[in-house]
């Protein structure tokens, strides 16, 4: 997955041409105990089941990057995408297609439904506009207050 509940994988040449590489994958829960998994017979984890879940390590991810190598604060590097996210953006032709696929499951979860689907339940189709304000209001609290409105506060709590 990628966006913000997702992993980063980088690679960057860094001035005098020293490559830094920087795994951004999120953990597993801290709970999670494989031996005691493949005692029940564990053997294949789906996509949807709980045990898939990790950390998302992107924005600590960016984060870091940014201050290691950036020209800019994450906020400022933020803008566009908040924007796009509370104003909308046109969905693309590939965008629409794979978004039609994952109906069935995002249909699964009233959450998803409502924040990812239009109206009557459908994907947006290629052409149309679609905005994502929750989006918005996370990634401007993340810009605002850096990843630890993302990991430790109010909206953690709407994650959990």
């Amino acid at each position: 997955m990628t966006g913000i509940g997702g992993d980063c994988f980088a690679l960057i040449s860094e001035p005098g041409g020293q490559l830094l590489g920087y795994n951004g994958s999120g953990r597993s829960a801290i709970s999670y105990d494989y031996t005691k998994a493949c005692e029940q017979g564990v053997k294949e984890i789906d996509a949807d089941h709980p045990l898939a879940i990790t950390v998302p390590g992107a924005i600590e991810a960016w984060q870091a990057l940014v201050s290691r190598c950036g020209t800019r604060e994450l906020g400022t590097l933020f803008a566009d995408a908040i924007s796009y996210a509370e104003k909308g953006f046109v969905v693309a032709p590939r965008v629409a297609s794979d978004w039609a696929q994952l109906v069935p499951r995002l249909k699964k979860s009233p959450t998803a439904t409502a924040h990812l689907l239009k109206a009557g339940g459908d994907a947006p189709k290629a052409g149309e506009t679609f905005a994502f304000p929750a989006l918005g209001k996370t990634l401007r609290a993340i810009a605002d207050k850096g990843p630890d409105a993302f990991y430790r506060g109010e909206l953690t709590d709407d994650l959990v």
